[in-house]
């Protein structure tokens, strides 16, 4: 958080994204619906699985630990638990994660990608 959300600020975390998930668009699409699939807490993440195949995943942890990948790196974590968005947003979890998608700080993300990348 922090940044504006540009995500050619990260040329190389968006260039892997891309290659994953075909586009940014797309990505970000799938992202959203892992966030979204949380029951009432959990946590949309963007890990690289830093132990067996070095690629990106977009993963949904139920709670704290359900659906954690072993190894996996997160790159960005999106709290989907109710006390991050209700009191400002109401039920409108949808609406957060958008609003958290557009104040990224890409340079930061990319620096970790960078980190842990093969």
């Amino acid at each position: 958080m922090g940044g504006d959300g540009d995500p050619s600020k990260g040329p190389e975390v968006l260039a892997a994204i891309e290659r994953e998930f075909g586009s940014f668009d797309a990505w970000k699409a799938d992202f959203k619906a892992s966030a979204l699939a949380a029951k009432l807490s959990g946590w949309g993440v963007l890990c690289i699985d830093s132990l067996y195949s070095g690629r990106l995943l977009n993963v949904l942890v139920d709670e704290h630990h359900y659906g954690a990948i072993w190894g996996g790196i997160p790159l960005i974590s999106c709290d989907v638990f109710e006390h991050a968005y209700y009191h400002k947003s109401g039920p409108g979890r949808a609406g957060y994660i958008d609003a958290f998608l557009n104040n990224l700080h890409w340079e930061r993300i990319n620096e970790r990608y960078l980190a842990h990348a093969r």
